[in-house]
């Protein structure tokens, strides 16, 4: 162990987790870094056909509330993703340092990633190797999980 703390390891590979509060449906990808930026244009997209596929398909009349913390590379993403959706999408911020208003998702995130842990270990024993944090499959089983 190299004295990282988890905060640490988190900022070195980003995850983003969202979670439809009217389906419960939950979303998690891995994504190379923190922001907005062409190298992030697939995320973009991705989360829109996401929402379309949740039946949130954009459009005048249609109103989303996105909620998350005020770190500015998410509330910068959120933007993009807001414009290439279309319709009215609002943001909510939850106070600094306040996890638990952000519960759902914070929630999300820790049982998806025991989840990953719980497929990490299998495939480690059986294959008898050692996974690093950026290799591909690891975030194939983050969509997975």
């Amino acid at each position: 162990m190299n004295g990282e703390s988890e905060e640490e390891k988190a900022a070195d590979n980003p995850i983003l987790v969202m979670v439809d509060e009217e389906t419960k449906s939950r979303y998690m990808r891995a994504v190379n870094r923190k922001g907005v930026g062409p190298e992030l244009e697939w995320l973009v997209k991705d989360v829109s056909d996401e929402l379309r596929s949740l039946g949130y398909t954009g459009g005048p009349k249609e109103e989303l509330i996105f909620k998350s913390d005020q770190e500015k590379s998410i509330l910068a993403l959120l933007e993009s993703i807001g414009k290439y959706h279309g319709g009215l999408i609002k943001n909510e911020v939850s106070p600094a340092g306040d996890h638990q208003a952000n519960g759902r998702v914070e929630e999300a995130g820790k049982t998806l990633r025991e989840i990953v842990k719980v497929y990490k270990d299998q495939i480690e024993e059986r294959a008898q190797l050692v996974l690093e944090p950026k290799d591909p499959i690891l975030a194939w089983m983050l969509r997975w999980a």
